[in-house]
Parts: structure tokens; C-alpha cells; sequence
């Protein structure tokens, strides 16, 4: 489709809407704030309800809704710390974030808990409010077009995928992005210019409380460095609000994935090159073997019976099943391996108390050297359509 203005234009793929904003970060959060602020206004409802009945459930008003002459303090008070240290560490995410609230015509605090939405109920509902999600990382040997691989799927509730939005960013200063994530917010993967690719998925164990940038503000932050380096310096050393694996990978086919929660930072040890790897919602890495200090508690993988890590774990050994001895893959045969989740075992699936109802899946698969992104969304299974930066 043509270009509606100068800063913006609009296309999709696989029914996801791609928005397309250059310029400063200002900028661009004035037009996505613009173009998105229906979706933005209803997101907002949804997250704040859903915060609120953890928290406060008096705050939720008689149609069922989030009361926001009442709930605007709760809602503060939760992402008020997130706000200082976003403000401090990425003041130009903060600049959009500022500029998208104005134009959406909402309190920035609002957008705030949009993207801390996971981590906030993280952090006080450890290991039952989370989205099933998988990460696999394929080398360079196992695929078709010997290009390094990185897919993941995200199971979240069906009244979400409406809002899952592709955002092409290009600023006057920095490289281009292509990011997925909810209305413009909430930035679950994406990769930029430098040949970088992030994806992400929950973890299950208890977080430190320490003050923090929200997982997603995070992954948004080092998409928008120079350099690999960059990228990772980026997710390594900045506390995490919530509990959050992040998974990393370059157009030379390097890679590193880490396990963060609050101040806790650890590598998953990679130490053979060209194997796959897989990733659920349990932590691989019992022990910080980085430079920062083991949680106060966390989950033992060997005694910890809650039902979210053993699906955990069966999702796990699953998957391992497909991509063991898999030559020659491509993107449409990753999301076959996703798929195999979604439809085995469903009856014994984990449901999340926060949200008792049935789950739609989005599947993208990045590929940092073409810095293309295949996908799709929704209930029923479906080909993966691609777009690139």
C-alpha cells in the first residue's frame, strides 16, 4: 500500500498490520501513538483489568471492567520505578513513549504497564500468570539455505492477538528495526539493521524486586544499538523488572542466550556450536555464572512439581524430538515443530489462572542476515508470510 504520509505507511502480514515510522524518537512515537491509539485504548483496558484483579479487585467496576478514575494510582504505583529507570538508562524509548501517549491521548503511565504487563504479574503471581512460549535457535549447518535460525511461538489469549502489531522503525540516528509486539508496545522479538536478532519468552522462578527496565523495554533498547557487541552489552548488564529469558543471535551466525530476573544475569552455556537449541518457560541455569548475585529464592528444577515447569519440560523433550537430527530446515518446518505443541496433549496443557481461557498462538521465525521475519497468528494452524526490514 501507498504511503499515507511522509512518516508513515501501512501493509500486513499474515493479518498482522506492519506500521512503518521515521525520525527522531519523538517522532515516531507521535505517529504511532496517531495511527494505533483505537487499538492502544483498548489494549489498555484489557492490561489494567487483568492488573487489577491481582492487585485490587475492588478496583474492577460492576460490567467487569478496569475503573480508571480508581485504578490510576494502582496503576502508578506499579510502574512507577520502571518509569525512573527507563527514563534514566533509555531516554530515547521514554522520548516515544511520552510522544505515543500524548498523541494516543493517554496517561504514559498507561503504556508503561503495557509493557511491563508480563513482568508485573511476574513478579507478584511468580510461575502462574505467564504465557506458554519456545524458543528454538538452529545453527547455520541445519538449515536449508545454511543461514542460522531463530523461531519462537507465544501462546497468549485469543482477545490479544487483535492488538499483535509489527513495527518498522527508522531513525534519523541508529539502525532500522522491525519489531513484534503488542499495539506498538510490549516488544516480545524483532531484529535491526546491524544483522541482530532478540527473541524472548517467560521464565518461571521468582524475581529479585530489584529496581528495573520492563523485559520488553529491554529487548526494544538493544535493538536499537550499532552493534552485536552493543546488543548484548545491552541485555547482559541491564536488570530486568521481571523474570525473562532473552535469546540473541547475528548475521554471522554467532549467538548467546541469557536468564535475567531483577540483578540476576546468567549465560546459558552454549558449548556445543552447531547444536540446536531449545528453550521453554524453566530455567536451564540453576547456578548465576555471571557477574551478578544468585536470587534470594528460585525454582529447583529437580523438586519444583508446579504444573507450569513439568509442561514446561514436556514441551521441552517434545520439541527436542523434532529438531535433534533435523538437515536442510526452513521456516515452514519450524512452525510444523510449533504447531506439534499446540495439538498434542492439549487436554493436560497449563492454563494460567490470570487467564482461564483458550490460548492463539503467534509463530515467527527470524533470519538476522536477510533481516527477514516469518510469521503468523491465530488459532488455527497456518503457512508462515514473511517481511524484512
Amino acid at each position: 500500500m501507498k504511503a499515507s504520509d511522509n512518516f508513515l505507511s501501512s501493509e500486513s502480514v499474515a493479518g498482522i498490520p506492519i506500521i512503518t515510522v521515521t525520525g527522531t524518537p519523538r517522532t515516531m512515537g507521535q505517529k504511532l501513538g496517531e495511527r494505533l491509539r483505537p487499538r492502544i485504548t483498548v489494549l489498555i483496558q484489557d492490561v489494567c483489568e487483568q492488573l487489577c484483579r491481582h492487585h485490587e479487585p475492588g478496583l474492577i467496576d460492576s460490567s467487569g471492567g478496569f475503573n480508571r478514575s480508581g485504578g490510576q494510582e494502582l496503576i502508578e504505583s506499579l510502574v512507577k520505578p520502571t518509569q525512573i529507570f527507563l527514563a534514566e538508562h533509555s531516554p530515547s524509548l521514554w522520548s516515544e513513549i511520552k510522544a505515543m501517549a500524548t498523541a494516543a491521548e493517554v496517561d504514559p503511565i498507561y503504556l508503561l504497564a503495557v509493557n511491563a504487563f508480563n513482568d508485573l504479574l511476574d513478579i507478584h503471581n511468580s510461575a502462574e500468570a505467564l504465557f506458554e512460549s519456545n524458543v528454538i535457535s538452529l545453527a547455520a549447518r541445519q538449515t536449508e539455505d545454511n543461514r542460522a535460525l531463530l523461531g519462537f511461538d507465544w501462546n497468549i489469549p485469543p482477545y490479544l492477538i487483535p492488538h499483535l502489531t509489527l513495527v518498522r522503525r527508522i531513525p534519523s540516528n541508529g539502525p532500522a528495526t522491525l519489531s513484534l509486539g503488542l499495539a506498538g508496545l510490549h516488544t516480545i522479538a524483532g531484529l535491526n539493521g546491524a544483522g541482530v536478532a532478540i527473541s524472548s519468552n517467560d521464565l518461571r522462578f521468582a524475581t529479585g524486586g530489584t529496581p528495573a527496565m520492563s523485559s520488553t523495554s529491554l529487548i526494544h533498547s538493544a535493538l536499537s544499538t550499532i552493534t552485536w557487541e552493543e546488543s548484548v552489552h545491552t541485555i547482559q548488564q541491564t536488570a530486568c523488572l521481571g523474570s525473562r529469558a532473552f535469546h540473541l543471535l547475528n548475521k554471522d551466525n554467532q549467538r548467546i542466550s541469557f536468564e535475567k530476573s531483577g540483578a540476576f544475569t546468567a549465560v546459558i552455556p552454549d558449548t556445543i556450536e552447531h547444536a540446536p537449541r531449545i528453550h521453554t518457560n524453566h530455567r536451564l541455569v540453576t547456578n548465576p555464572i555471571d557477574n551478578t548475585a544468585p536470587l534470594s529464592k528460585g525454582l529447583d528444577l529437580k523438586q519444583n512439581n508446579h504444573p507450569a515447569v513439568r509442561h514446561s519440560q514436556v514441551r521441552l523433550k517434545r520439541l527436542a524430538g523434532h529438531v535433534r537430527k533435523a538437515r536442510a530446515c526452513n521456516p515452514q518446518i519450524m512452525n510444523s515443530w510449533f504447531e506439534s505443541t499446540h495439538t498434542e496433549n492439549t487436554s493436560g496443557r497449563f492454563r494460567s489462572k490470570a487467564f482461564m481461557e483458550p490460548v492463539a498462538a503467534c509463530v515467527a521465525v527470524l533470519e538476522p542476515r536477510s533481516n527477514t521475519i516469518w510469521c503468523h497468528a491465530g488459532a488455527s494452524p497456518r503457512d508462515l508470510e514473511n517481511v524484512s526490514i
